[in-house]
């Protein structure tokens, strides 16, 4: 019963990463003038969505590295439990309204709301996959082959994310756009993870 639940959970989690993807492209609005317009005019219209089109790319990759982080995530748990099982609905709940920040983003590009409310989705979705670790962790719902320094340290990355986020929201106080800037970090960060989990793999 707890394996099929495990299977089940991973299938719900990967329907609503597509879907948020999804979701992020469907919000993307275009003029409706580019119909008629001129291949001067189309240029203008392509240009004046560069900030349309980065916070579709941020917010993308933001929830592209969720959905690669959670891959991780169920690759080091063997069982799951209903507790669990409501973490990661909850969970899930935040990474579905990444998409609603990200189309407040669109409709108010000069703001610094959007950014704070994308930061503090991003804040609560990895404090609860923190949390979500921390308790398999607890109740022996990770595969054994994994050792307790491994998870310890793979536990403290999933707060990489939540972190940058706070940062962001610093800097989003100072100027918005220093909010973007700020997000370069997260693949940096991601790097740095992977350099890490190879090198204590092979110990």
């Amino acid at each position: 019963m707890e394996k099929e639940w495990r299977n089940r959970m991973r299938f719900i989690i990967d329907m609503v990463f597509v879907s948020a993807m999804t979701i992020l492209i469907i919000t993307f609005q275009i003029p409706e003038a580019v119909g008629n317009a001129s291949e001067k005019e189309f240029l203008k219209v392509l240009f004046s969505q560069g900030s349309n089109l980065a916070t579709f790319v941020i917010s993308f990759l933001v929830i592209a590295v969720y959905w690669v982080k959670n891959l991780e995530y169920f690759g080091v748990i063997e069982k799951i439990d209903k507790t669990f099982v409501w973490m990661q609905l909850l969970y899930l709940i935040f990474i579905m309204l990444l998409p609603v920040a990200n189309l407040l983003f669109m409709l108010f590009p000069e703001g610094a709301g959007p950014r704070m409310l994308f930061s503090v989705l991003m804040i609560l979705s990895g404090l609860i996959a923190y949390g979500g670790m921390y308790y398999a962790h607890r109740k022996n719902l990770l595969k054994k082959e994994f050792d307790f320094d491994y998870i310890k340290k793979f536990t403290k990355q999933l707060l990489s994310e939540p972190v940058i986020a706070a940062i962001a929201m610093g800097a989003a106080y100072i100027n918005p756009y220093f909010w973007d800037a700020a997000f370069v970090l997260i693949p940096m960060v991601m790097v740095v993870s992977k350099k890490v989990k190879v090198k204590l793999a092979k110990r």
